[in-house]
């Protein structure tokens, strides 16, 4: 799956669009497939377990072409693109989809897509967004991503 760079929140430089740096936690959501109780990415069918820390090292922090092959996908909190209206959509249609929390850790790397969606080089993902404020031991989660940026 790639994620198509939103020119307008990324700098380019030299001919390239640099991923922003993340200056706090950032929660995002993703929609996963649930067989079983196994989380299984919707596109790769690849497997995703939570309170983990996901790295990908083919993540590329510049590129040229405002395309970004490798990272891990998920999507701004709020649900107000189109794409994220169809797949909630879809999700009703599809008993097996679930939607699940994730989060870009401080000083990952991310670049915002041109539908709001998210593609970062680290993230770890979690059942709901109880569970984020006990690993991080706070009563009151803030917004992820400002407005401003989107």
């Amino acid at each position: 799956m790639c994620l198509y760079i939103n020119t307008n929140l990324h700098q380019k430089k030299s001919g390239y669009y640099s991923a922003k740096v993340a200056d706090r936690p950032l929660v995002v959501k993703k929609i996963v497939h649930n067989i079983d109780g196994q989380y299984l990415s919707p596109y790769q069918d690849v497997s995703i377990s939570t309170n983990i820390i996901y790295e990908e090292p083919k993540f590329r922090s510049k590129v040229t072409n405002k395309v970004v092959e490798y990272g891990h996908h998920s999507f701004h909190t709020e649900i107000t693109t189109p794409i994220l209206k169809n797949m909630a959509r879809f999700r009703l249609l599809t008993k097996n989809c679930k939607t699940i929390y994730g989060v870009i850790p401080v000083g990952a790397k991310y670049f915002i897509g041109d539908r709001h969606d998210i593609v970062s080089n680290k993230i770890t993902y979690y059942n709901t967004l109880e569970e984020i404020r006990q690993a991080y031991g706070c009563k009151k989660l803030a917004s992820s991503i400002h407005r401003r940026d989107l």
